[in-house]
């Protein structure tokens, strides 16, 4: 009843705006700066040598449809010898996680590993059967693939969770966001859990990338409101590419 009760607000909010504050934060509507972001991810897919045989952990924060870490995702289904990476996926929403999320990386998955066309050559459809998923599944267990979709607001419980997932704290960690710091109140608890996540292993060990539109006309969030609190909390960053999206500023910045 719970999830039937947030899609119908789901609904009403999609056909009324992108954003409603603590109902929907847009996460099925892929953004510009999420693309910028997987373009580095594209480019930039290995982890530092020091920590080969570790693994990856990937952890996307306000993921939405999330683009980035497919393209991670599909990198890693493409290595050979696989290597163990361990997904975990945040979105505020539970139905964008459900009905967007992880059919997106299940698509991903198909197109790559799956030798037959997808059931319709015009709309791309993948029928979803038992053993389709089935196959899912194993296949991604066999890599060393693993999946965890977390939903909710930030959080130390978030935090908690993501303790409990069974990563090694050795595993190499790499954060992702993008469009995640447009709203003020919403800046502190976001730094503050992507500090904690970074502080769970030794430095040289894990870093973020975060991508977002340099002002947020009309809403008040943005970078420099960003950095001022990141660096309040002991944090610094380094813009590592600049977008200039027809007038809006678009930064990825890298924070170690």
């Amino acid at each position: 009843m719970a999830e039937d009760s947030e899609e119908d607000h789901l609904h009403f909010e999609l056909d009324n705006g992108d954003i409603k504050t603590n109902i929907y934060e847009g996460g099925f509507k892929t953004w510009e700066c999420a693309i910028d972001l997987a373009r580095i991810v594209a480019d930039d897919t290995d982890p530092p040598s020091s920590t080969a045989g570790r693994g990856i952990h990937c952890i996307e924060l306000g993921c939405g449809t999330a683009l980035p870490s497919i393209t991670l995702f599909q990198s890693a289904l493409s290595s050979s010898p696989p290597r163990p990476i361990r997904f975990t996926l945040a979105d505020y929403n539970h139905s964008v996680l459900r009905l967007a999320t992880i059919p997106n990386l299940l698509l991903s998955w198909a197109k790559i590993t799956k030798c037959e066309p997808l059931s319709s050559a015009e709309e791309d459809d993948l029928d979803i059967t038992p053993a389709l998923l089935e196959d899912f599944t194993s296949d991604l267990e066999r890599r060393g693939t693993y999946i965890d979709a977390i939903s909710g607001a930030w959080s130390e419980e978030f935090i908690r969770l993501v303790g409990a997932s069974g990563t090694p704290i050795t595993a190499y960690t790499l954060v992702l966001a993008s469009e995640t710091i447009y709203s003020p109140s919403t800046l502190c608890p976001f730094t503050e859990l992507l500090l904690a996540l970074l502080s769970r292993n030794a430095a040289g060990n894990s870093k973020a990338l975060i991508a977002a539109k340099k002002v947020y006309f009309g809403v008040g969030g943005g970078v420099d409101e960003f950095l001022e609190i990141l660096t309040s909390m002991g944090g610094a960053a380094q813009e590592v590419v600049a977008e200039d999206g027809q007038g809006v500023v678009r930064v990825v910045l890298e924070i170690a």
